[in-house]
Parts: structure tokens; sequence; C-alpha cells
């Protein structure tokens, strides 16, 4: 029997099939009932959308059902020139049950691709132009940074674009579509060849830093989606170009003159590591020219690549993903190393260069999954020569959170604001590769200022948020200022600037005292009086069948949830509806309303680890100096609102009519505050 995790099929039936053997439970089901001769398809995955493709020999009687699609291929040939194989594609989304065909089936094939659902809460780090209209956005590189490159899709005119979200990467996107019928290239989209197909397609976009480009016109029943990510300066060097410095690749462990040469360090000195490929002979080594440095190469392996360690790497299985693999390996100066023996065709690169005299600078993250000719290399390294900056502290110790990758992908290098107090309670953060500044307040009582001062003409831009004023001490100056919450990761400023000051300040976060939940109900708190709600609150208790009005909430926004709470009890059926998803430690709001705006005030304990999402944002109790997340539910809007430790809190919801489409208002609701 299938073992179903996340809810349950609509759908009757006698046989069901996994679609993704080797995937976690199967993913997707095939549910057929064999005496109404009908297929459907389960998703039971609440994250993930996946296109279904179908090939029916021309011996099979069927129709399409629902949503689904048909398209009939012509296959005939010699005696029989009429024959046509039927191709139904269908799109299912997370834990949906889609009626699929009906009829006798006498031969098929299968075809399955995946993506990701839309995000609400995406941060774009980069962008220094006017993005087009969109409804949806959707990440191409989930599982890296904030996402990177960005499918934008206008719903209203049908168009699809792409936004590169980088500063030094050449994005390109390859999708194919089953029916040409569907889809029309706009801008600089190329047609690319397909291997099979009558009526398939296949476009192809380049994008390049920081830019938006148009795509397509039309909505394709189904698609299949490929990126790559190429470095804009990235290219391999002839052996006989590379100038070493401090001695040579050592001939007896790598024939230098059949290798491809490409620097570690392309930014720094000569480049520093070397990293030395004879695809020939399938052989990998690294060579240290330095004399200051032991560099530590990371190389994640992946799809199954056959790859053996050199004698002084070590190699293990990857924690992260399935089917891949971790090869790490230790060059002192000026040695080289074989690395590993093998031909493999995805994978990427990272390093750490550890200075014999002091501290080295942070680990870049890794980036991106990529072929032979497109694959990711991400280094930081610091000259042998001081420079005037001050260096990374080491060691860098958190204490209550991290810093939010989404804001600041890469920590090349990370400075404490107060040396002498505990772990430096304040850090800020500077992403070499995206030339970005952050602060990181690792607190959980404290909000900080941090204050730079610099001239006027500095070749840096600051984020939103960030107040900038004139420097009335210096003719010229500014002086850009930010807050910073407990536990919140702030960007601060995009560019190197030459001069600067900084200086900072830490203000304590008075909250009121907070006891545990009541066994009774973990999402009740006992507050004193005087405090947000009254001195004891009863557990707010779920409900079993909530009575939506109008179209519930929208499962692309938050896939599952386990229980829903009314927020105006006395009004109504609710109004708004709080959306808990137990097992994520996820809240949502659903505004079940037409013509009332909700706001939503949460106060959490001061200790409790909450991470905002979607458009949350932070603010403070003006009577007690609380934090509190705040967040705008328009009318029938489903809004991500936090995740974590969300056992104990104080809610307030306020609300409001909106005026009508004709522009007289409605009659007011009385504001209404609820504490539980």
């Amino acid at each position: 029997m299938p073992h179903f995790e996340n809810g349950q099929p609509t759908f009757d039936y006698d046989h069901v099939y996994r679609c993704f053997k080797r995937e976690g439970n199967g993913l997707l089901f095939r549910l057929v009932d064999s005496v109404q001769k009908k297929w459907a398809f389960y998703n039971d995955t609440s994250d993930t959308i996946i296109q279904v493709k179908a090939r029916f020999s021309p011996d099979c009687n069927i129709e399409k059902l629902n949503r689904a699609r048909a398209t009939r291929v012509p296959v005939g040939m010699g005696n029989q020139p009429d024959l046509c194989e039927v191709v139904v594609t269908l799109e299912v989304y997370p834990l949906a049950t889609e009626p699929f065909i009906k009829g006798d089936v006498n031969g098929f094939e299968l075809e399955f691709h995946t993506e990701q659902i839309p995000v609400s809460d995406v941060k774009f780090m980069n962008r220094h132009r006017i993005l087009p209209r969109y409804d949806k956005v959707y990440k191409c590189f989930k599982n890296e940074g904030n996402g990177l490159f960005f499918r934008l899709v206008d719903e209203q005119e049908g168009k699809w674009y792409y936004y590169n979200d980088t500063h030094d990467f050449r994005m390109t996107a390859t999708v194919a579509f089953p029916s040409a019928d569907e889809v029309k290239p706009l801008g600089n989209t190329e047609m690319v060849p397909v291997q099979d197909g009558v009526n398939e397609v296949a476009y192809q976009i380049t994008v390049d830093p920081g830019n938006t480009e148009v795509f397509i016109v039309g909505c394709p029943s189904s698609y299949h989606q490929a990126f790559n990510a190429d470095p804009i300066d990235e290219s391999c060097l002839d052996a006989m170009d590379v100038q070493y410095i401090n001695g040579k690749p050592d001939s007896s462990i790598i024939d230098v003159s059949h290798c491809k040469v490409f620097k570690c360090f392309k930014g720094n000195g000569n480049g520093l590591l070397f990293r030395l490929v004879d695809e020939r002979a399938g052989r990998w080594a690294f060579y240290n020219d330095t004399t200051e440095y032991v560099m530590r190469p990371t190389v994640r392996f992946f799809a199954g690549a056959a790859v053996m360690p050199g004698p002084d790497a070590q190699m293990s299985p990857d924690t992260r993903e399935r089917d891949a693999t971790v090869v790490t390996l230790e060059i002192p100066p000026c040695e080289t190393r074989l690395f590993i023996e093998g031909h493999p065709t995805k994978y990427e690169v990272s390093v750490v260069a550890d200075s014999l005299h002091r501290t080295a600078p942070e680990s870049t993250e890794p980036f991106i999954k990529g072929d032979p000719a497109s694959y990711t290399l991400k280094f930081a390294a610091e000259p042998v020569s001081a420079p005037a900056a001050p260096a990374s502290e080491n060691p860098v110790r958190y204490l209550n959170g991290s810093p939010d990758p989404a804001v600041i992908p890469h920590q090349t290098h990370v400075f404490k604001c107060f040396k002498e107090h505990s772990n430096g309670l304040l850090f800020r953060i500077v992403d070499d590769v995206n030339t970005i500044w952050a602060f990181y307040n690792d607190t959980v009582d404290y909000v900080m200022t941090a204050k730079m001062r610099c001239p006027d003409k500095s070749d840096v831009q600051f984020a939103p948020g960030v107040q900038v004023t004139a420097n009335a001490e210096s003719e010229g100056g500014v002086i850009a200022a930010v807050e910073v919450l407990p536990l919140a990761t702030v960007p601060f400023l995009v560019g190197a600037p030459a001069q600067y000051e900084l200086t900072f300040a830490a203000t304590p976060v008075t909250v009121p005292a907070l006891s545990p939940a009541t066994p009774a109900g973990p999402n009740a708190v006992q507050r004193p009086a005087g405090a947000m709600g009254p001195a004891v609150t009863p557990p707010p208790m779920p409900e079993p069948t909530p009575a939506y009005v109008h179209s519930g909430p929208d499962l692309t926004v938050m896939p599952r949830f386990d229980e829903v709470y009314r927020c105006f009890k006395e009004h109504g059926n609710g109004l708004l509806f709080r959306l808990v998803d137990k097992a994520q430690r996820r809240w949502a709001f659903y505004n079940d309303t037409p013509d009332v705006v909700a706001s939503v005030k949460v106060e959490f304990p001061p200790d409790a680890r909450i991470q905002p999402l979607g458009h949350t944002v932070l603010g403070r109790n003006p009577e007690t100096g609380a934090v509190l997340h705040e967040l705008r539910v328009n009318p029938l809007e489903t809004a991500l609102f936090v995740e974590g430790d969300v056992d104990a809190f104080t809610t307030k919801f306020v609300a409001e009519r909106v005026q009508t489409r004709w522009g007289s208002p409605l009659p007011r609701l009385r504001r209404r505050q609820l504490r539980l």
C-alpha cells in the first residue's frame, strides 16, 4: 500500500503506482480505476508542481479528462499513413488530485518534470532596473541563496520574463514546450533544436547580470525548464600562459602540458591556487602557489559521479543531496596534490584559505550545479600584505541564530561590532562576490543601531530602510544609519567604500514577562495584568470544519496546514483565519472577506526564534517597547506570516472596510482588537 505523507487523494482507485520510485515515498502517484477505465494523478508534495506528459499509442482509445490537454500527433507511415498517437499533458499542484484520461489503454510512455511553487517572500538583492509587471515569481535555483535567477509571469498578458539577480553570472534558460501552438517567442528568445516530438518546440534566452529579458507569450499546458550559470569572466588558461611566482606544478603528479588551468582566486595576485584538469586522462590536481596559505578546496560531485579520490584526499557521502559525494583536500604552500580521478560532469567548488600567520578569510558558500562547460567556482581570500581594512574576526561564534543567506548570500568576511562584549553581539558581514554589506544582530534583547560616516561621493548604494543624512561635522559627508532588531539580518549597502567610520549603539528591548504555555493548549500564554492581554486567557481552539464564505486559503501560498483558528470569533464566520502548519512550525493568515483589510500584530517571547515570512515586518509595542511581528492582509488574500518558535504568543487584530470599486465607502466596521 502507498504511504501518503502530506494528504490523501480524492479519487476512487483500485491500483496505485509511484511515479518517482527513487524519491521519498514516490511524490506523485498514478491512480487507476480499472472498472471505470479512468486515470488520475495525486501530488503528495507540499511545495512542488509536477508536469505530466503521457504518450498513448495509436492502439489506445482514450479521451482526456478535466484540466488535461490532449494533442494528436501523426506517426503513420507506409500502409498506415493516418495513424496518430495522443499526447496528454497535465500540471498537478501540491496536494491536488487531477483526473487525467478515460478509455482503453494499450501502450503508453510517461514523462515527469518538477517545478517549485510560486514564492511570496523573495528578496531581490541586486536589482538596479525597474522590473516588468508580474503576478507570480518562481526561483530557478531554489536551494541557492535567494534564488539567483527568477521566472516572472504576467498572467494578464500571458507573458514570461527571466530576471538575473546576480552580478557576475550570465544565466541561460532553455524551456521545451510539447505544443508549439501554445507559445510564441518574444524579444531575444531563440529557437533551439529538439530531439523528438513532431509539434514540440524549445526556446532559449540568455540574461546578463542585473537584466530582465522577455521570453514568451502564451498559456502552455506543460513545459520543462533547464538552467545554466556561466561566470562572465571565468575561462580556462593555456598552461603555457600561466605565471607562477613561487614554484610550479609537480609534473610527476599531473602532466601540466595536457591540462586546462583555472585560477581559483582570479581577483588576487596571479590566482594563488590553481585547479589543473587533464580531461583526456581524467585527473584533477590543485597547485598552491603561495607561501602564506594552506588551501582547502571542497568539491561536491552530483548525479552519482564515479570519481576516485587522490591519496591525500578524503571522500564522504553528501548529507544534503542523494547520489552526491564530497571530496576535500589540504594543500600546503607550494605543493601539488592529486585531487580525483574520473570524468565528473556536475560539480561545485569552494575553497578555504588558512593563513599561516593570521586570520584566514571566510569560506564561500556553494552556488550551483553545472556541467563541464558551465560550472561554478567561488573563492574568497585576502592578500598577504594586510589591507587598510580590518581583518575578519576569528573565530566567529553565533549564539542565538545565524545571518539570513537570502540577505547576504556569501559571508566572505565577518566582523564583530562589539569586540569586548560576549561573542561580538552585532556582526558586519561583507559579501565580496556581490559587494554587499549587511548587519546581523545575534542578541534576543537588544535593538542595535549601526552608523557609518563617509564622503557623499562614495561609490556605494545604500539599501532601502537605511536613513542617510548630511554630516554637519564634515562638508560633503553623509551619515547612514540602520536599526537592526533582535536576530534580524539587515542589508546595508552595495559597493566597496574606500573611506568610512563606523559606530554602534545597543538599546535594551523592554518586554513584559511571559509565563510558559499552558499544558491545555500549546498556543496559549499567560500574561500579567496590564500587558497586551488580560491576566489569563484560555487557549484558543482550532476550528474542526472552518466555514469559508469565499474561495478559501490559497494552497500555492500555504500548501498545507493542520489547524485553522478564527481571528474574529464574534463576527460572521470569523472573517480572518490563522493557518498553522505544525510540522513546519509556520503560520499564514487568510482574509475571507471581499472588502475588509486586516492588520495582524503578534508578540512572541523575547527568547523565541522567529523568522518573518512574506510581507511581515517588525515593529514595536509603543507602550512596552516589545518587538511585534506585523502583517497587513488584503481582502481574499492568503499571506505567509512567520515560522519558528510559535508556541507562545499574544495577538492583536484590527479590521477596516475598504472602498468599493464604485468609490463610495461601505459602512465602517467597528475597529476590533482581539487578544488571545
